[in-house]
């Protein structure tokens, strides 16, 4: 959409008062998603709302086809608004497939109402209701924490210092140089990881797709 690219550009250079890196980032990836939400309200507005509306127009033209012939300006805004509700139903699966976790939907099975019922129950599925104990059942989010703290605290124990070790030059164990594994990512490997993301999906809990990053 026109200006799109420009909007994001503006707010990304803007000064930001705080010196680290990751910091800086946040605030600006912040900054670029509250000011996208105003601009869409703006340009696009409400999708379903206009939606409901094309079709319902259309609904009464159709009507009065039934009973009379449309002249040529009904004609022309029939047409106008068929290509609109087409828009606008791209624009409304779209947003639907980038909140869902389901990428195994055949061609023509997007608009079904399982796949709507998929697309929103990621919330369901990240709430935990509640937790068994041995005395009772954990409602509360005080109780869950300490239910889930107590079970990995026993099943992973405590670091105790230990009287004996490996002698390892005696087992004819050469050690290996992996401080190459501790150098910072570069910005190309970063990038190429991001670029090589599928386009439709967000990689991080920012909401930005891989289209957004490779345009923008």
């Amino acid at each position: 959409m026109d200006g799109f690219q420009e909007l994001v550009q503006d707010i990304w250079n803007k000064p930001v008062a705080s010196t680290q890196p990751l910091k800086r980032l946040h605030v600006k990836l912040s900054w670029v998603a509250k000011t996208i939400k105003r601009w869409r309200k703006e340009k696009v507005g409400d999708i379903m709302l206009q939606l409901t509306l094309v079709k319902e127009i259309l609904l009464q033209l159709e009507a009065t086809q039934e009973h009379r012939a449309l002249t040529q300006e009904e004609l022309q805004l029939r047409r106008r608004l068929k290509a609109r509700s087409v828009g606008l139903a791209a624009i409304e699966k779209s947003r639907i497939g980038q909140k869902s976790r389901l990428t195994n939907i055949k061609c023509g099975d997007a608009n079904t109402k399982l796949f709507h019922i998929r697309a929103s129950s990621r919330a369901r599925k990240n709430y935990i209701q509640c937790l068994h104990k041995d005395n009772g059942i954990a409602l509360t989010h005080e109780d869950k924490e300490i239910v889930v703290g107590d079970y990995f605290k026993n099943h992973l124990g405590s670091m105790v210092p230990r009287p004996s070790t490996f002698l390892w030059s005696a087992l004819g164990y050469n050690p290996r140089d992996l401080s190459q594994l501790e150098v910072p990512f570069t910005q190309e490997e970063i990038k190429e990881t991001i670029f090589s993301m599928p386009g439709d999906k967000a990689p991080g809990p920012d909401s930005f797709t891989g289209v957004f990053f490779k345009y923008c």
